[in-house]
């Protein structure tokens, strides 16, 4: 069970890490879609 317990402790921290940059990083992120869809589109 400790082997569990540290892969979920890890993946909650690279899961925080990961929204903090879409966070911050938003505003990109928003207009990569909008570019995407257009493509697609």
């Amino acid at each position: 069970m400790p082997p569990i317990k540290a892969l979920i402790a890890i993946a909650r921290k690279l899961l925080g890490i990961l929204f903090a940059l879409v966070r911050d990083q938003r505003e990109y992120v928003g207009n990569y879609e909008e570019l995407h869809l257009r493509k697609v589109a």
